[in-house]
């Protein structure tokens, strides 16, 4: 059987990724808006992408980072602007909405975006009509809303964080992504499909891996999901230049981005930071949101220094009711998941 987009993008053979590729058929022709939950690099705007590739909507599938767009600038970017709008408005722009037009919007960090951000996309949610910033009149426009979070967004609300009726009109269907360590039986796979994308982008033979190099990789937790599975293969051809790659070869790809050690210590900035980062999340009693915003970087930012310095911040779990009855529901390039 010829293999479909979505076969192609989700890759595994594991029950996790049968049940993902099942959710995604399905809610793609139901319609209406879908919210995507997972761990960051687990692969949520493939997802997304694949849901739109299945949908059989003709329109753009337009893909935004929710949080990269700052709050003054939210309106312009989603919604457009007319000429004369603003000082730097000398020309029309249509803005992200308007351009996937009978097609698909995808929101990524949704649960990240600005309280006067979040009431601007419940107006077009609500309505299906955008105002670009400056004109006379709305334009009503056939859009589906997918977004996607890696944050516990009904804990957000409870903390005055995120809107009540934004969120229920988010989650119209829910799909949850697993983290990778939910299915290691698929990193061969993955691992192969990487290899063989890599050799055909650099017009060279793909690397091969030894049983314990493979046995390696399948053993580690992936905290950075399949996007830190295919940067390590890429630095896997690097290492390797050629040859057989070894377990010693992963190892040491493994741990290219640990901060250096000496006879066993920290180094001193590593010490003083990881301090900084303690004392900040004491005083904020364990709200790494209120700890970024003292960091003055997103939470996301927060998060990933917190690992590198070996500090342990368990995550909130995901409270999202479950796309069908009697789905699995773990805890989570090119192209592929």
């Amino acid at each position: 059987m010829t293999a479909t987009r979505l076969d192609q993008v989700i890759i595994g053979t594991s029950l996790a990724m049968q049940t993902l590729r099942d959710a995604v058929r399905r809610a793609a022709v139901l319609g209406g808006p879908v919210l995507i939950h997972g761990p960051t690099g687990a692969g949520k705007e493939l997802v997304a992408n694949g849901l739109h590739a299945e949908s059989g909507r003709h329109g753009r599938f337009i893909a935004c980072n929710a949080a990269a767009i700052p709050e003054s600038l939210f309106e312009s970017e989603i919604m457009g602007h007319v000429r004369g709008a603003f000082t730097d408005a000398v020309r029309d722009r249509p803005g992200l909405l308007r351009l996937a037009n009978c097609g698909t919007v995808f929101l990524d960090e949704v649960g990240e975006l600005y309280p006067s951000a979040q009431a601007k996309l419940l107006r077009v949610l609500d309505t299906q009509d955008v105002w670009s910033v400056g004109a006379d009149s709305s334009v009503h426009l056939d859009i589906r809303f997918v977004t996607a979070t890696n944050v516990d967004l009904a804990r957000a609300v409870e903390l005055g964080r995120f809107r009540d009726d934004l969120l229920h009109r988010l989650q119209g269907l829910v799909i949850h992504v697993p983290a990778l360590r939910d299915h290691p039986d698929d990193i061969a796979q993955l691992t192969a499909h990487f290899t063989q994308t890599i050799a055909t982008r650099s017009k060279t033979t793909p690397i091969i891996l030894s049983p314990e190099a493979m046995e390696r990789l399948e053993q580690y937790e992936w905290p950075g999901n399949i996007r830190e599975l295919r940067q390590t293969i890429e630095h896997l051809v690097f290492l390797a230049d050629g040859s057989v790659v070894t377990e010693d070869h992963v190892t040491r790809a493994l741990k290219r981005g640990e901060i250096p050690q000496a006879a066993g210590r920290c180094h001193p900035s590593h010490l003083s930071h990881r301090r900084k980062l303690l004392a900040l999340l004491a005083a904020h009693a364990g709200d790494v949101n209120a700890v970024a915003q003292a960091l003055g970087v997103v939470r996301s930012t927060a998060y990933r220094r917190m690992r590198r310095l070996g500090i342990d911040v368990p995550p909130r779990g995901p409270r999202f009711r479950e796309i069908a009855e009697g789905d699995v529901k773990p805890d989570g390039t090119n192209g592929t998941i």
